[in-house]
């Protein structure tokens, strides 16, 4: 049960309660007392509101920096003019209008970290837009070295993970408080993750706090500071090696162009006598690891390690992978020749359904192809492109590109599907998008003898089958099924119609495996990220569950509809 404040018995005395109530506020904790009834107490009340209410009035336009982090890179800072009072996703809207066009492009989804550590400036996630399954959050040591970064954790984590994840030691120095917890963890504690949470961490026996909300943030302007102080880290220098199979943040002693040798071939497991090593060229100056600041990559190389050793040193280039989550690699070029083939193939291996591996740096005309030493590839998913997909809308039906037309499986004809017209934009967003008695339903092409089938498997990329349309149900299933690949055939026997359909240019379908009981589900995101996907799923699940797997934040943004429960 809350307390109430005394009764005030002149101004002065009202005064003195309100001064005490500042303080607690300005630090950060909340006052715990229901306000008094007498009326002194009801003249500073309204005093206050009416304040409060002028403030509000007279706001201006002023800048507001948001600091976005991205596992593997520097903070990126993006200063936008807003005015107060202002809402999280106009805010998100402002800041991602004047970010960085290759970062916007890489790392389009922002997610909000609570709570944050300070005021002065908002702190966002900046993460691609394909469906990941870990769990990113924020670090935040800024009351210990100046560290603020990213990086992925267990759904369930202890305190000594989370201190190692932070690179300190020894434990015991330091305490960890996991959300706006005013605890810390104590050994052995388990605690959930959610994706953008924020954990902080303090030298033992240091009081927490506070804790800030971004929505409470752009309230008000006052906090908000122009030129904001952002925290780029400890100023040490370290450089990032990268290994066969390991990537490593060495310190630089003072005025030293490189770590030691020793310490190098110590840290990546190499011979001393037979290291090699090659600095990215040009230099990388974005790279950061666990919030340590990094002057430029470097790759290090036993050449005795090589499958086909070779009588000149291997020409070595670096993959900058960080956009795939995967930070870097490097590749050994017998004769400075490298094969664009093989690193998209090695790199597809984790590629999320319906994304393709996108290697920028080299040409993409040909496979084999002459790099030079150091030399920097970067990899990135793109969404893979389908037939249906709707053609450029600012050109006209002449400059349309003929690519767009899709082969026949049999090569006998072109199926050119048209996009059905979009939703209206007004619809009412308490009203589910498959309630529309439009939806599903498509005009029929030129082509409208042929129908295409989308087949979802779990973890495999969609498979398309394009067969004569008939009005038998039970033909058409055995006409997808002979035209199927026979190897994904044989592993997944079992197509089952999705109801209801999400798009009106293609029928989705979802494949399993004959002996398989397994709840099957589709999960639509294709108004969100454009990412339909299947998942193994529970025969009961919460909206929060729902979107953990679709790698959306469970926030008021969103909005999940289930079918016929909705």
């Amino acid at each position: 049960m809350q307390a109430t404040v005394g009764a005030s018995h002149s101004l002065e005395e009202r005064d003195r309660i309100e001064d005490a109530r500042d303080f607690e506020e300005g630090e950060g904790r909340i006052w715990p007392f229901l306000p008094a009834g007498d009326q002194f107490a009801l003249q500073r009340l309204a005093e206050r509101a009416e304040m409060d209410e002028d403030t509000l009035e007279s706001e201006e336009a002023s800048d507001f920096t948001f600091c976005l982090l991205t596992p593997g890179y520097t903070l990126e800072s993006v200063t936008v003019t807003l005015t107060a009072p202002v809402e999280v996703p106009e805010a998100l809207d402002s800041a991602q209008a004047e970010r960085d066009p290759v970062r916007h492009r890489l790392f389009p989804s922002l997610v909000v970290v609570g709570p944050q550590p300070t005021q002065s400036f908002g702190i966002l996630l900046a993460l691609p837009a394909w469906t990941s399954p870990e769990v990113f959050i924020c670090f935040s040591l800024l009351d210990i070295d100046n560290r603020l970064f990213a990086a992925p954790v267990p759904v369930v984590v202890s305190r000594e993970p989370l201190l190692e994840l932070a690179a300190l030691e020894p434990a015991e120095q330091y305490d960890v408080y996991v959300g706006g917890s005013p605890t810390p963890l104590l050994n052995d504690q388990e605690v959930g993750m959610m994706r953008g949470m924020c954990v902080f961490f303090f030298h033992r026996h240091v009081l927490p706090g506070p804790y800030f909300n971004l929505a409470e943030t752009l309230l008000m302007s006052s906090p908000w500071e122009s030129s904001p102080s952002l925290p780029f880290g400890p100023p040490d220098g370290y450089m990032c090696f990268v290994g066969e199979s390991a990537l490593r943040r060495l310190p630089l002693a003072e005025d030293a162009f490189l770590p030691d040798t020793a310490l190098i071939a110590d840290a990546m497991d190499i011979r001393p006598g037979q290291m090699l090593i090659q600095p990215a060229s040009p230099v990388t100056r974005d790279v950061a690891i666990d919030g340590f600041y990094c002057y430029n990559v470097y790759a290090a190389l036993d050449p005795a390690d090589q499958l086909e050793p070779a009588d000149s040193p291997p020409c070595i280039v670096l993959v900058d992978c960080r956009a795939l989550l995967q930070g870097w690699q490097m590749v050994s070029c017998p004769e400075g020749i490298f094969s664009r083939a093989q690193l998209i193939e090695d790199l597809a291996t984790f590629a999320p359904p319906g994304w393709s591996v996108h290697l920028e740096g080299v040409p993409s005309e040909h496979d084999l192809c002459d790099v030079t030493p150091g030399q920097v590839l970067y990899a990135s998913y793109v969404l893979d492109s389908w037939p249906w997909q709707a053609p450029d809308v600012g050109g006209s039906d002449d400059e349309r590109d003929p690519s767009t037309d899709l082969a026949d499986l049999d090569n006998d004809a072109t199926l050119r599907i048209e996009v059905s017209e979009a939703a209206p934009a007004s619809r009412d967003r308490s009203c589910s998008p498959y309630r529309s008695p439009e939806h599903g339903r498509g005009a029929p092409g030129p082509h409208s003898d042929r129908a295409p089938f989308l087949l979802l498997g779990q973890e495999y990329a969609p498979e398309l089958v394009v067969v004569p349309r008939v009005e038998d149900p039970e033909e058409t299933f055995r006409s997808i099924q002979r035209r199927r690949d026979r190897g994904r055939r044989d592993r997944f026997g079992h197509i089952a119609l999705v109801h209801p359909q999400p798009a009106a240019e293609f029928a989705l379908f979802v494949v399993k495996p004959t002996w398989s009981t397994d709840v099957f589900v589709v999960f639509d995101c294709l108004k969100v990220n454009g990412v339909a996907f299947c998942w193994l799923a529970s025969p009961a699940m919460t909206r929060a569950a729902i979107l953990a797997v679709s790698g959306l934040p469970d926030t008021a943004d969103y909005e999940v509809y289930v079918p016929d429960r909705d």
